[in-house]
């Protein structure tokens, strides 16, 4: 037969490492939980930031005599990031490398 001295070590190792598991997951979660809270707000700072950085960038209607412009090397006919064709009416971004960008 086992004694009571037997299944009292053996019932409080077990309470012992059941909380001691516990306490893991509960700190794991946590921690997990102020990670991607902090991921998030960074990220929504960085969304900001681009918005801000794209609203300084100064931006240009085309019309019909800025296609005209193509031949003197003014402007150039196509967008330099999705090489479409410029048409009139679009609305460009004047990039700081001069580029003009449809945006």
């Amino acid at each position: 037969m086992i004694n009571r001295t037997s299944i009292l070590f053996v019932s409080v190792s077990f309470a012992l490492l059941l909380c001691i598991s516990l306490a893991w997951l509960i700190f794991y979660y946590i921690q997990r939980f102020r990670y991607l809270h902090a991921k998030d707000i960074v990220a929504r700072k960085l969304c900001i930031a681009a918005r801000k950085a794209l609203d300084k960038i100064p931006t240009k209607s085309i019309a019909l005599n800025d296609l005209a412009n193509v031949v003197t090397g003014e402007f150039v006919e196509c967008c330099a990031i999705c090489i479409e064709q410029y048409r009139i009416r679009d609305t460009v971004r004047i990039l700081p490398c001069k580029i003009k960008n449809v945006g």
